[in-house]
């Protein structure tokens, strides 16, 4: 087979593979509609490859077609990605900048017709293109250590391409025609550049956005979709964690655990989904006093918990408090406001060394406390409880710690 005709078929082929792979993960995962883009984006880069060797009509309708392709397949590509980065204003100059270089284009294929001069039109759009890309993406907060390289191949493309067409001028006679073209040094680098790109940026692609998939299921798996909040498994695993953190620094911690009072009641007289809209506001309620620093969860059905960071015994007992009046004034959508809504506060300060199971179970007397105290009131563990009443505990088999 021709190595030209072989070339021909490898680019189109390549790109019909990744615009497959995208639209299959579209399918999947319709609500990320840029994947329908990527995937539109590959099948426009296959056909600007494909018309760089097949021609339609007449050699300049070729060329006009298949670099039309190219740029829209790029651009739109390039576009796809910054909506998933999160930077849709990044879409604008990317855009401007491949219609300008198009426009500029068109007056070297129509009026001029100098094919070198428009070798460092194309060469110069996408090189401004990807530098355009790579600013943006360096702006994006990038999770996993793929999403960064992106960063440094936008700009080792940005650099090829705006390097490449000296080598028409430096190395070699400036060619005459497309036959003469196709045969040059500068159209080997250009078929290699452009090859690299089109297997590895869609390869990344749809590797990092496997890795953000798995981020979400992960996610979804630790949390309740009812409160927002982490689930038991999600806390155990975030909060053992943050203790270990918390050893080597040195730093005080305090866990809270809380409960709705007379949610059972809630349930009996109202229903399910009333007593679920009580979850609801009472989760609301707790998020938006929580720091970054902090990190929440729904343990039980009507039991909640919190590890705060840096605080001590008397900033959890305030938090706690906090907590508990704001909540007692808040309404629930289809329940009488009076009798008011309540919950009860335990409170344990994490003594260095001490494993997270004893700090919850000194943390759930401290809640039980509570609740033989009245209800809808605050308690603090003691610093230290015996292994006979650690056994003795309501949760001393409910810890998964």
């Amino acid at each position: 087979m021709d190595a030209g005709l072989f070339i021909a078929l490898v680019f189109p082929g390549v790109a019909l593979i990744f615009s497959a792979a995208f639209f299959a993960l579209w399918l999947n995962q319709p609500q990320r509609r840029y994947l329908l883009a990527l995937s539109l984006s590959c099948i426009s880069l296959g056909i600007g490859f494909a018309f760089q060797y097949f021609v339609v009509f007449n050699d300049i309708i070729s060329r006009l077609i298949s670099n039309l392709a190219l740029l829209v397949g790029v651009c739109g590509f390039l576009s796809a990605c910054l909506v998933r980065y999160g930077r849709v204003k990044g879409i604008l100059p990317i855009s401007a900048a491949g219609v300008a270089g198009f426009a500029i284009y068109l007056w070297y294929l129509h009026v001029d017709h100098n094919i070198t001069a428009r070798i460092f039109v194309i060469n110069f759009t996408i090189a401004t293109i990807m530098l355009l890309m790579a600013l943006e993406v360096r702006k994006t907060p990038r999770h996993h250590l793929i999403d960064k390289a992106v960063f440094y191949l936008l700009i080792f493309w940005s650099a090829t391409s705006a390097l490449r067409p000296f080598i028409v001028i430096v190395l070699e006679e400036p060619p005459l025609d497309y036959q003469s073209l196709r045969t040059s040094l500068y159209w080997m680098t250009l078929v290699f550049s452009a090859l690299l790109f089109m297997i590895l940026f869609p390869l990344i692609q749809i590797i990092s956005i496997a890795l953000e998939i798995w981020d979400d299921l992960k996610q979804v798996s630790v949390t309740y979709s009812l409160s927002g909040l982490l689930n038991r498994r999600g806390f155990e695993e975030a909060s053992a964690h943050c203790l270990e953190q918390a050893q080597r620094r040195g730093i005080a911690m305090s866990l809270v655990v809380c409960d709705l009072d007379h949610f059972k009641s809630i349930n009996d007289t109202y229903g399910h989904a009333l007593g679920d809209e009580v979850i609801k506001v009472f989760a609301k309620c707790l998020k938006d006093t929580l720091q970054c620093e902090h990190i929440g969860g729904r343990i039980g059905g009507e039991e909640f918990a919190v590890l705060l960071e840096g605080t001590n015994e008397l900033g959890a007992k305030l938090f706690s408090e906090g907590v508990r009046t704001q909540f007692s004034t808040l309404s629930v959508p289809g329940l009488p406001d009076r009798p008011k809504r309540t919950a009860s506060f335990g409170v344990a300060e994490w003594v260095p060394g001490e494993k997270p199971r004893a700090l919850f179970v000194r943390a759930d007397l401290a809640l039980y406390a509570a609740k033989d105290a009245g209800r809808d009131c605050v308690r603090v563990a003691e610093s230290r409880i015996s292994p006979l009443r650690a056994d003795r505990s309501p949760v001393a088999g409910q810890a998964g710690y």
